[in-house]
């Protein structure tokens, strides 16, 4: 190669590398530029957020002053005070007086009538922030909750009241008197200050910062803390929140890099012209040198020395222009190509590293979800049956009933293990799935004598009957030694419990792992301690989740508490060990798997985010890509979510994409030298027509014709693959109208379906009670327009108990369903209405009936019934028999619906009382 080519060539390898140097540097300023101008912006309007939170904690405590000063102040006051204090501060949508963790005070109650009487104490969502109210004996705020009388996210500042000064003698501090709490919508309020997504330009995002360093989002995209961002911190009174902002479009601008790339070639062009004027020199004293000694320089175009002799030197070749043509052109081209290609290959290594990262984090949060989903069963069990048992539904005196209830909810729950109960005098009922083995059909375990009996597991069939030989357990099984009585006792509220080892002690070891759920002190209607609730899952079965979602990638997955221990493994490790009878729990860093003690690395780095991690871990020359979340558990545990997933499983489609690319890269570069003059008119044209064609099949112009087959091969294939294609569409769009109208048309019968079984009782066929309270006030509200009178007849089979016992349930199913039927035949007027009050109680409801007609009814209705001579050897008749309460609403006369129910209620009470089988009508009624 000719030293002035090469060297050309050389200089413009260097500007290509000076030019990549530049364009880097300039990338780099330009997103820290960025991040600047982001964070200007945000400063402002973290300090609106801050104030704004600032002035709803000072509404709040000013009104826990005035009620600590005054604890026993009138409700009209109180009112005053709170609607105060909304009018100072409008982004408060409610105040709420609590005490001893129920809403005693509302206001205002429009709009929020969904917090009077809640119980916070079946809320664990609410009673961590209650407790540190108390402690801290500040104002805290709760933040992200789901407001119970709207459902969308809000924040809640809440401040404890505390009667009197502290004394500091008392070793224990003074309980709290009650807290206030004001809540105020999170989307308005961050709205109200200027905080919405894309309102700057940039994409926000917020979350709340624990003292144990807990990141917990509460508005916005988790992922944008993750990515480069500007920050801003909202101090509050208990801690502070982190704001961030990232660039809504993050990519480096090509004007920049073509301009920084456009003097780059000006600068590899410069020694080519100065190359080349240097060359024109030459020519010109080319004239003048062939004249001279052999010694001088001959002209390139000179073919042979004059004067022959043997020393003078080969003339100079001149170079054509075909060569200075190809030269011109072969060095911007591989400059610009080469810039070109560096910022493709920068953007997409940033692409790819973005789908890693996106598709990790995706499986990430899906293993997040489900965890949560699979630690809520617990809250979700013993909410719903504590206010069974608050309410009456659920009884202890009736531990048969009271299992089968627990063998239905186990039914329809895969993921819960235990639905107990233990008895203030150590009995022990609960329904269970056994978590190990491959027999996992329900199971009825109770202790044999209390305290201190043996356990009992028996099996059940789907009919929930038990089956074959009861197995024997624990020999010295007391639930009150349990931890979940104990933390249920202690705290006196809702509680999640330590985490244990099951003490039923099976022979087939069945029930041979750990458990970890929450548990509730029951207590009836008047306030009388029954036991304690608990329900919990076995973490062998999160186990099993993980190893079923994360092993078919070929990573790993594991859940530790937040004080280290493992609750979970993807690769089924031991959880525990027994040393001398105790319980050992293990650690991640003591795993048999090197991948999981590696990546426990990750929960011992202080200040490591949340998120992927940056480094990852390596395990047998393979990388790992690692994910590391933070779960807190309302009012319950921290949870530590780390996923490993391998590299490859991710990287290989983004190597093969970049491999792929530089291969085109060159390839059409070289290509583009021989081809691109002849090519350009043989494709444009056709191309231009196939363009065309596509916007008119893209308008819906399905007509259309292709055009006609092209000579290159490619563009002639897909001219066909766009016919083939336009011909699926237009069949799927014509299939897709028709399944949409299906769809339609079944949806609506089955919403049609649904209403109607939302107002019938499934067992009678009758109104329920819930289409009957309805159905009641709104015949109530006609007859006080009309004045025409009303009746209401309440009905209760006689010694409907005792039917049961003696007959069976299914006999007393169909005795209910006769009476329900004989009661249907006498609701003959449009505005009568038929129903199953409840139990054995049913109603009707009988317009334009007064009390002479309703006594007539009554009567008529008993007489029907004995017609049909239902036998019950446990009546005094032998027959079964019903008891009527009669009250009617006379015209002119104004009762509301619950006390005409009072009135035949007490009607009733009367009937039974005289002997059952008759007619009462209430006192009351006119």
């Amino acid at each position: 190669m000719p030293y002035p080519l090469l060297a050309a060539l050389l200089w413009c390898l260097a500007c290509l590398a000076a030019s990549l140097g530049l364009v880097q540097h300039d990338q780099q300023r330009w997103q820290q530029g960025q991040r600047q101008q982001l964070q200007a912006l945000l400063q402002p309007r973290a300090a609106a957020l801050e104030q704004a939170l600032d002035s709803i904690a000072a509404q709040n405590q000013a009104l826990a002053v005035a009620l600590a000063q005054e604890p026993h102040m009138s409700p009209h006051r109180l009112g005053q005070l709170a609607a105060q204090a909304i009018a100072q501060e409008p982004r408060i949508l409610s105040v709420v007086l609590m005490r001893q963790l129920k809403a005693q005070y509302v206001y205002p109650e429009v709009g929020n009538e969904a917090l009077l009487g809640l119980n916070y104490g079946l809320r664990p969502e609410f009673l961590r922030s209650i407790e540190r109210a108390e402690r801290s004996r500040r104002t805290v705020f709760n933040a992200p909750v789901r407001m119970p009388q709207s459902g969308h996210t809000g924040v809640v500042a809440r401040t404890a009241i505390f009667i009197g000064a502290p004394s500091p003698a008392d070793d224990q501090p003074a309980p709290a008197w009650g807290q206030v709490s004001m809540a105020a919508a999170l989307e308005p309020l961050l709205q109200s200050v200027g905080l919405r997504d894309g309102a700057i330009g940039a994409h926000l995002a917020l979350r709340s910062t624990s003292t144990g360093g807990t990141n917990e989002p509460l508005w916005g995209d988790p992922s944008t803390f993750e990515h480069p961002h500007a920050s801003a911190q909202v101090h509050l009174p208990d801690g502070h929140w982190e704001l961030a902002a990232a660039p809504a479009y993050s990519a480096y601008p090509l004007a920049r890099a073509a301009g920084i790339g456009s003097a780059a070639l000006v600068l590899a062009l410069l020694p080519l012209l100065l190359w080349w004027r240097h060359q024109r020199r030459l020519g010109a004293a080319s004239a003048w040198a062939a004249s001279q000694p052999s010694t001088h320089i001959l002209p390139l175009s000179s073919t042979a020395s004059a004067s022959g002799t043997s020393g003078s030197r080969r003339p100079r070749r001149r170079l054509p222009l075909r060569f200075l043509l190809l030269l011109a052109l072969a060095l911007p081209v591989p400059l610009l190509v080469g810039l070109a290609g560096w910022l493709s290959l920068q953007t997409s290594m940033r692409a790819a590293r973005t789908l890693e990262q996106g598709q990790a984090q995706e499986v990430a949060l899906r293993v997040r979800d489900k965890v949560s989903a699979f630690m809520d069963v617990p809250r979700q069990m013993v909410t719903y049956n504590t206010e069974q048992f608050r309410s009456g539904l659920l009884q202890l005196d009736a531990p048969q009933q009271l299992q089968h209830q627990f063998l239905l909810q186990l039914r329809y729950q895969p993921w819960l293990t235990f639905l107990s109960v233990g008895t203030k005098d150590g009995a022990y009922y609960s329904a269970s799935r056994p978590p190990l083995g491959q027999d996992r059909a329900l199971r009825l375990v109770h202790n044999t004598a209390a305290p201190h009996g043996t356990i009992q597991i028996q099996r059940v069939n789907d009919d929930y009957q038990p089956i074959g030989l009861a197995q024997q357990g624990n020999a010295d099984f007391d639930p009150r030694r349990r931890p979940w009585y104990q933390a249920a006792i202690t705290a006196n509220s809702i509680r999640w419990y330590p985490t244990y080892r099951y003490a039923i002690h099976d022979p087939d070891g069945l029930y041979d792992t750990l458990g970890l759920g929450m548990s509730s002190p029951l207590y009836n209607s008047r306030h009388e301690f029954l036991g304690v609730l608990t329900a919990d899952v076995a973490l062998s079965q999160l186990s099993e989740f993980l190893h079923a979602q994360i092993t078919p990638l070929g990573g790993f997955a594991f859940v530790t508490e937040g004080s280290g221990e493992l609750l979970a493994s993807s690769d089924n490790i031991p959880l525990y060990r027994l040393q001398s009878g105790r319980v050992q729990r293990l650690r991640p860093e003591h795993s048999s798997s090197a991948a999981i003690r590696q990546a426990a690395l990750l929960l011992q780095a202080p200040q490591q985010p949340e998120g992927p991690s940056q480094a990852g871990i390596t395990v047998d020359t393979e990388p790992y890509l690692t994910h590391r979340q933070t779960l807190q558990l309302p009012n319950g545990p921290t949870l530590h979510i780390v996923i490993g997933l391998p590299q490859h499983h991710f990287d290989g489609p983004s190597r093969d994409m970049l491999r792929n690319m530089l291969l085109l890269t060159l390839f059409f570069w070289a290509l583009a030298m021989v081809l691109v003059w002849w090519l350009a008119q043989r494709l444009a044209q056709p191309l231009a027509t196939l363009s065309h064609w596509a916007s008119q099949l893209a308008e819906g112009q399905w007509h259309i014709a292709p055009p006609l087959p092209s000579p290159v091969r490619e563009i002639a294939t897909l001219s066909r693959a766009l016919a083939r294609m336009a011909r699926r569409l237009r069949r799927h769009t014509l299939e897709l109208e028709l399944r949409v109208a299906e769809r339609t048309t079944a949806l609506a019968a089955a919403n049609q379906q649904l209403a109607a079984l939302a107002a019938t009782d499934g067992l009678t066929g009758l109104a329920n009670r819930r289409q009957f309270d309805q159905h009641l006030a709104d015949e109530i509200a006609r007859s006080q327009r009309s004045g025409a009178p009303l009746a209401l007849l309440l009905l209760d089979v006689d010694h409907f108990k005792a039917y049961n016992d003696h007959y069976g349930h299914q006999e007393g199913d169909r005795a209910l369903q006769s009476v329900a039927h004989l009661l249907q035949s006498y609701a003959r007027r449009p505005g009568d209405l038929a129903a199953r009050y409840g139990g054995e109680e049913f109603a009707l409801i009988a317009t334009d009936s007064d009390t002479h007609s309703a006594q007539a009814l009554g009567q008529h209705l008993c007489q029907q019934l004995a017609t049909l001579a239902l036998p019950h050897a446990n009546a005094p008749s032998g027959r079964l028999g019903v008891s009527i309460g009669i009250a009617c609403l006379a015209p002119g006369q104004s009762l509301n619906p619950a006390q005409l129910l009072q009135q035949a209620d007490a009607a009733l009470y009367q009937a039974k009382a005289r002997g059952r089988n008759q007619v009462v009508q209430a006192s009351g009624s006119v």
